[in-house]
């Protein structure tokens, strides 16, 4: 009989765990929101109302109970088990949020109005600059993971790719150097210093200038300046005619050019032929420059519909339909993850689709560039974006 008891009180035991793991439930994260709580990020929750200790919502990977009450009925309660078994207990009362001592990462409740709200610290960097710009974090205050660099882009939109990567973007024109200045449109510019590197009147040199395109803005930073910085003499002329010129720049010395006209202008050096950069000047208030003798690109690309969570359509144009495209799909780290030889109609018009599974892509959240190009010349090709999280398509634009 005393073991048929126990064997009782067993069953029971299971059964009232059992039962607990049914109570606990899994909040979308997709509906979560970040803000700035005290000076520090915090990912906050939906809204939810009070229960009882025994019911548990899992939030950003920490469990949560509902919030509660006891004595006195004022003061509500939430119990929190962090990921490593280190368990605290949340208490707050009126408005004032409550924080746990466990920093890493930090769990908290506050009340509002529509309800009670839990809290987990953010790490920025986990999240896509689109992402943390949406959070209401201001643009030069973007973080991206290690070894990745922030770019601009001409339209105001992000991302952080490898330096590499940042090289190619800037050179086709796609971004911005950084070093920025925000102007009265939102839209992002460097300061418009341009350094001539030390030793780059050596023909072998890899780099000899910094930036080699720098973007600027009618009224704004339009007075392009050349610093320097090497031991032999300078002199920058441009490639349309000698229209302009800086004049004999001595070492640790500097010019200035001011441009008036928007435009693409490229330059070079003398005699020095070996060192070449672009100015690209935009109009005030206007984000596009006015390509005036400048090549344009070939081809166009935009999305299609969303097919489902997991493949995308999308839809191009080019004006030499014999030529091959190929296609590219960047991660947001700068690794090339899929390639692929696209054909068009007689009439230039392709079309194809997307597919996101597998471990590659589920490897990385955040913006994906999908590229198509036709030939060497890296003026011939287009762009667009994917917004991923765990291998499924946000948003595609």
């Amino acid at each position: 009989m005393k073991y048929f008891v126990i064997f009782l009180i067993l069953i029971g035991a299971i059964g009232i765990q059992e039962s607990f793991a049914e109570e606990i439930s899994t909040l979308d994260f997709h509906t979560t929101q970040i803000e700035d709580i005290d000076g520090s990020w915090y990912y906050v929750s939906e809204p939810v109302m009070m229960g009882s200790s025994d019911q548990k919502v899992i939030f950003q990977n920490v469990t949560f109970s509902l919030p509660y009450t006891t004595d006195p009925p004022r003061r509500i309660y939430s119990d929190v088990i962090f990921s490593d078994g280190i368990k605290e207990t949340l208490s707050i009362l009126f408005d004032y949020p409550d924080f746990t001592e466990h920093i890493d990462p930090q769990a908290g409740l506050v009340e509002r109005t529509d309800g009670y709200y839990f809290l987990v610290t953010a790490n920025l960097k986990e999240l896509s600059p689109l992402k943390q710009i949406k959070s209401g974090i201001e643009p030069e205050n973007i973080l991206c993971r290690e070894n990745l660099e922030l770019i601009f882009k001409y339209d105001n939109s992000s991302a952080c790719v490898k330096s590499e990567t940042k090289i190619k973007l800037i050179e086709r024109g796609y971004a911005i150097q950084n070093e920025l200045l925000i102007n009265n449109t939102g839209v992002h510019f460097q300061n418009s210093i341009v350094n001539i590197l030390n030793d780059s009147s050596n023909p072998e040199s890899q780099v000899q200038l910094d930036p080699k395109t720098i973007t600027v803005m009618l009224g704004i930073n339009n007075t392009v300046t050349w610093i320097n910085e090497d031991a032999t003499p300078h002199t920058l002329v441009s490639n349309e005619n000698s229209t302009w010129q800086t004049g004999i720049i001595l070492p640790d010395k500097e010019s200035s050019v001011i441009f008036n006209q928007t435009g693409i202008f490229e330059y070079h050096g003398e005699p020095h032929p070996w060192i070449s950069g672009k100015v690209i000047v935009l109009e005030n208030g206007n984000p596009e420059p006015e390509f005036k003798d400048e090549k344009i690109s070939t081809i166009k690309i935009s999305k299609g519909e969303i097919v489902s969570a997991k493949a995308i359509k999308f839809n191009g144009w080019t004006n030499q339909p014999n030529q091959e495209i190929l296609l590219t799909v960047t991660a947001p780290n700068g690794d090339i993850i899929s390639t692929g030889k696209l054909s068009s109609m007689n009439n230039g018009t392709f079309a194809d689709a997307i597919t996101t599974g597998g471990p590659l892509w589920e490897q990385q959240d955040g913006i994906y560039l999908v590229t198509v190009q036709q030939g060497d010349d890296p003026t011939n090709s287009a762009y667009f974006e994917l917004d991923l999280k765990d291998g499924n398509i946000i948003t595609g634009k």
